[in-house]
């Protein structure tokens, strides 16, 4: 009879251990289904961003439209199979909405498509702005040059977008890619230069498949055969490259390619450039999408030169002016535009390009020239004679304005054009892309910059601006991977790797360098000061030196200045939709990016309202979060065998389910201690319940004991109004990224619902905050109390009665940290504050103590912290 009963109650054990195990299997799916979710929303918004594009630099051509619309549908799908995943099948009508709206979408994009196959390579001469999906932004435009304007380009051909899908797909390696790039961490370099390593080997080492390979040599030795200089160059020319991303300087170009196998070893080169750790970091930086393979190639006979350069139509620190920046050096323009040799530099009148005024007549000791024999490049030393002679004559340089102004006036934006003059003269375009600019006024007051003491006053402004700092002087490129946030480097000569570290440095002194180089381009566009060509200023500042940065006058300033305000980048506008007469096209467009679902709280925000994908986008997006928000309190409580209690003296207390990736010890511990937890948002939220300024024991401030006893006798009549009995525990699922508290504390419900990850499009908080042990009237003031501190703190909230609901999203990490900190300081600040209520007068002066870090509500606070 005992063993029959050790049997029976190893046997329920084993029940109850497998049931718990199914349960924590359940709660792990349907939250990776949400993380699923929230990536193919984010990948979806990019296509439609993207389809959008598309259709406004098309004319009346589509070509491809049809297999984009396959593609965003798709995606659709399987956003909506997340949603019912995610929901555990509530949405089941939306899937049939989908479909008659996807049905509608692809008969229009099957009319609008000619139906023609993309080419794997396209003649130069064939190409203009309509196939800038197909073969580039750096192609496109120079095709435009050529067959348009009648300018000099180089002859050549583009290896497609197309070609390039077609050599991952057959090597079996977009999938592979797109789960490496997955959970890049833009603050981790170590980790993006790591997994942009294995991208580049695998595609390196990737076979060229045969459709491709025969043309390609076919074309490659046609052109080498054809070039004067029997040399090829090949550069790359990706879908968003010189647009409003210049990716200046970040993927490869291989220049004075002489045979044929060369020649396809440097295609694959440029292909896999386009993972490489400086682009990746780029495009986390910019919040673009990092899996996509859209690389076209751009070869071009090699054209030696005698002088190259760049010129800007106008001036980006003097946008409103009316003069053009040249910049030239002798030989091959590889160098200029990296910043690694001296150029001159020349201000040219847009007015009267017969006007113009050297600005720095450099001494040029080298030049890189082609190397006939081996391939490639090498270094030359600069005839004496020409060192400090100007490397473009004057009709040279009127000829280049000429046509600078020209492009600028058929795109109807400033440009940026790097050019090169052949040895017999013959002057040629290589590239052409959009100038970014900036405007706004000067971030520091002159009064500011009076009070401090010049140190230095040398250069030219290659970024406007001005910033405060610490001095971080590099002498060795190893040496960026130790740069402290907010440090203005300082510098010998250009590294463009430094791109890795725009969104963590202030601004950039070198003492080498021109302004038109591909780093200029990158601090211009992140709006980070920067001056060029202050010879020896490493020797005249100290490592770790407060300084202040005027880059607009190039001075630099002991001690920092009080920021003022900061100004903002500008675009040019775009051009008008010329396909907005095709009635089909005004269709297929209303299906794909009309927008019903507005807000939220209104009661036609629901699956059969929508009209769109758009709008279906809209409804999962915002059903998947408020899903996660409203998890059962039941799914937590069912089993305690995967519970861990957090152990901790704050009478806060927290059993926490892991969801994965929470807890730096493995398994279902009973207890978990605060350092054990690795989940981003519950520390962040932890560390502000746990700051040492809140009261968690007696009875609120400002309230006498005897109210204070009136309302513990509410106890049971707040305990019928609840969901879960008074006295239960808090209750969280968490993961690395990840947090669901659903809490209950002294009469009122608090519910916290956030992701906290490094790509800013998928960051959240939802804040849900209701119930008390007084009246109505003073769980109102409550609420607002909590609205008024989270709307100073950027998020939006909503209050109806006693019920807050409250959200910020797309937030970088750090600020996503910073938000949870303060949440986390108002569920301990709010704990029995209704009673305190008792007017209008009363909850103003708590929002004021709040705001000014009077935590414990003492009434005679100094202030030893302000808002966060």
């Amino acid at each position: 009879m005992f063993q029959w009963y050790k049997k029976y109650i190893r046997e329920r054990a084993k029940e109850h251990e497998q049931r718990a195990e199914r349960q924590l299997d359940g709660l792990r799916f349907r939250y990776h289904a949400f993380k699923n979710l929230l990536i193919c929303n984010n990948e979806l918004l990019e296509q439609m961003t993207r389809l959008e594009m598309y259709l406004r630099d098309c004319r009346r051509m589509f070509p491809g439209l049809a297999a984009r619309t396959d593609l965003l549908l798709k995606l659709c799908r399987e956003l909506v199979q997340n949603l019912n995943q995610v929901s555990e099948g509530a949405y089941g009508e939306l899937p049939p909405i989908l479909r008659a709206i996807a049905v509608r979408a692809s008969t229009l994009a099957c009319k609008l498509d000619p139906g023609e196959q993309v080419p794997l390579i396209i003649p130069l001469c064939d190409i203009h702005l309509d196939l800038i999906d197909t073969v580039g932004g750096k192609a496109a435009p120079l095709g435009t040059f050529a067959n348009q304007l009648r300018l000099p380009v180089p002859d050549g051909f583009v290896v497609t977008t197309e070609a390039c899908n077609l050599l991952l797909k057959k090597n079996k390696l977009l999938l592979r890619i797109r789960d490496l790039l997955r959970n890049l961490n833009s603050e981790n370099f170590r980790q993006v230069e790591a997994v942009s390593l294995e991208v580049q080997d695998m595609i390196l080492k990737a076979e060229i498949p045969e459709e491709l390979r025969d043309p390609l040599e076919r074309s490659f030795q046609q052109l080498l055969q054809a070039s004067s200089s029997k040399a090829i160059a090949v550069r790359s020319s990706a879908v968003p490259e010189d647009g409003q991303h210049s990716f200046a300087g970040q993927f490869t170009t291989v220049l004075n390619v002489i045979s044929v196998e060369a020649a396809l070893t440097a295609y694959k080169e440029v292909i896999a450039s386009n993972f490489n750790a400086t682009s990746l970091m780029y495009r986390l930086h910019r919040q673009m999408g990092l899996r996509e393979a859209d690389m076209a190639v751009l070869c071009l006979a090699m054209a030696p030169a005698r002088s190259a350069g760049i010129l800007y139509t106008v001036d980006p620190n003097d946008p409103d002016g009316e003069r053009m920046v040249l910049c030239s050096a002798w030989g091959l323009g590889e160098y200029l535009v990296n910043g690694r040799l001296p150029a001159d530099i020349l201000h040219v009148s847009r007015l009267d390009l017969k006007r113009f005024e050297p600005v720095q007549l450099a001494r040029k000791e080298l030049k890189l020239v082609c190397d006939p024999d081996r391939g490639g490049t090498r270094e030359e030393p600069v005839p004496t004679c020409d060192s400090l002679r100007l490397s473009i004559n004057e009709n040279e340089m009127r000829t280049l304005c000429e046509y600078g102004l020209k492009i600028e006036k058929y795109l109807g934006y400033p440009v940026d054009i790097e050019w090169a003059i052949t040895q017999v003269g013959d002057i040629i375009v290589l590239q052409g892309r959009r100038l970014q600019l900036r405007s706004g006024g000067r971030e520091y007051s002159q009064t500011a910059l009076e009070r401090l003491k010049p140190l230095v006053a040398k250069g030219i402004t290659a970024s406007k601006g001005q910033c405060s700092g610490k001095t971080a002087i590099i002498a060795h490129q190893r040496e960026i991977d130790s740069i402290e946030p907010g440090s203005i480097v300082v510098a010998r000569e250009s590294f463009l790797s430094l791109a890795n570290r725009v969104s963590f440095i202030r601004g950039i002194v070198l003492e080498k360098g021109n302004p038109l180089e591909h780093l200029a381009c990158i601090a211009r566009e992140y709006r980070i000061p920067m001056i060029v060509g202050a010879a020896n200023i490493t020797e005249m500042l100290a490592n770790g030196q407060s300084i202040t940065l005027d880059a607009d006058e190039c001075t630099i300033y002991e001690g920092e200045a009080d920021l003022l305000n900061q100004s903002a980048a500008v675009f040019p506008a775009t051009r008008e939709e010329a396909e907005a007469s095709i009635p089909d096209l005004k269709e297929f467009r209303h299906l794909i990016f009309s927008l019903n679902l507005l807000d939220v709280r209104d009661p036609n925000f629901q699956m059969s309202s929508c009209r769109s994908v758009h709008d279906v986008v809209r409804f999962c997006h915002e059903q998947g979060i408020q899903t996660m928000f409203q998890v059962n309190d039941g799914e937590y409580v069912k089993n305690k065998s995967y519970v861990s209690r957090l152990d901790n003296p704050i009478p806060f207390h927290v059993d926490i389910i892991n969801l994965g990736g929470g807890f730096a010890v493995s398994g279902h511990p009973r207890k978990v201690k605060i350092e054990e937890i690795t989940s981003i948002p519950f520390l962040a939220l932890w560390k502000g319940i746990s700051h040492k300024g809140i009261k968690w024991s007696g009875p609120p401030p400002r309230v006498n004991l005897g109210a204070f006893s009136s309302v513990l006798g509410n106890t049971a009549i707040d305990a019928a109004r609840s969901g879960r009995p008074l006295g239960s525990r808090n209750y969280a699922m968490i993961s690395r990224d990840y947090m669901n508290l659903n809490s209950r504390l002294a009469y009122h419900f608090a519910l916290v619902d956030a992701l906290c990850s490094y790509n800013s499009a998928e960051n959240y908080i939802n804040f849900r905050f209701k119930g008390g042990g007084t009246n109505l009237q003073r769980r109102r003031r409550r609420v607002i109390f909590l609205a008024r501190v989270l709307e100073s703190l950027g998020f939006f909230a909503h209050v109806d009665d006693d019920l807050l609901n409250a959200f910020i999203k797309d937030l970088q990490l750090r600020q996503m940290e910073e938000k949870l900190d303060m949440v986390g300081r108002l569920l301990g600040c709010a704990r029995l504050l209704d009673m305190a209520m008792e007017d209008e007068a009363s909850m103003e002066w708590f929002i004021h103590a709040f705001l000014s870090g009077n935590y414990a509500f003492a009434p005679e606070f100094e202030g030893e912290e302000s808002k966060t």
